[in-house]
C-alpha cells in the first residue's frame, strides 16, 4: 500500500477501473519479487512449500462522463494471480468468512442506510471473533462516498459502535431467556 498510494497519485488515476488495474500489476510484480522461489500452489511432492496468502478489497466508484457514477467492489487474492474480482452483493468478505457470510445474507440490506451498514460490517468482525480465534484485533472503519470522498473514522468512534452493537446482542439474546 506504502508503493500503491503514491502510484496513485503520481498518476493521477482516478476511479476503481484505474485502481484496480494498477493495484493488480503492482501486487502480482511485487509479490513474485518477494516470492520468486516458492511455487504459488502447494505441490505433492513439496507440500510445506507454498507463498503465504494475501488479499485485500478494493472499493471505489466508477468514473462515467468525468463523474463518480457506480459504486463498486473487488477482491484481489495472490492464490488467483490478484485477478480482480468483482462482488455484486453489495459486500466483500475476507479471511475466516462462513460466520461473516451467515449474517451478513442474513442481516445486510443493500438499501440500508450507509450509518447501519458501517455498524453491521462491525458487528460482523466483532461476532466473528467471538466464534474463531483467528479473527479478531482492532477494528478500524473508513467510508467512501461521493459527497464525502474517504473518510477514516477515529478509534473512539468505532469503540463507541462496537459497544453500541453488544448492547444490541445483549438485547437479541435476552429474547430467548425471558422468565
Amino acid at each position: 500500500m506504502d508503493r500503491l498510494i503514491p502510484q496513485i497519485k503520481a498518476e493521477g488515476l482516478d476511479g476503481i477501473d484505474d485502481v484496480v488495474r494498477a493495484t493488480h500489476q503492482l501486487f502480482r510484480n511485487q509479490y513474485n519479487e518477494w516470492f520468486p522461489n516458492l511455487p504459488s500452489m502447494p505441490s505433492p511432492q513439496a507440500p510445506h512449500l507454498q507463498r503465504p496468502g494475501l488479499i485485500a478489497i478494493l472499493t471505489g466508484y466508477r468514473i462515467s462522463n468525468g463523474k463518480p457514477d457506480q459504486p463498486m467492489i473487488f477482491t484481489i487474492m495472490s492464490q488467483l494471480g490478484f485477478v480482480p474480482c468483482l462482488s455484486n452483493y453489495g459486500f466483500a468478505i475476507i479471511g475466516v468468512p462462513q460466520y461473516a457470510i451467515y449474517l451478513l445474507n442474513r442481516l445486510y440490506s443493500q438499501d440500508m442506510p450507509l450509518r447501519s451498514a458501517i455498524e453491521l460490517a462491525a458487528y460482523c468482525i466483532s461476532e466473528t471473533a467471538t466464534q474463531d480465534g483467528k479473527v479478531g484485533g482492532p477494528i478500524q472503519i473508513a467510508e467512501i462516498t461521493i459527497t464525502k470522498g474517504f473518510l477514516a473514522y477515529q478509534k473512539e468512534e468505532v469503540e463507541k459502535i462496537v459497544e453500541e452493537n453488544k448492547k444490541q446482542s445483549q438485547s437479541l439474546r435476552s429474547l430467548f431467556f425471558k422468565k
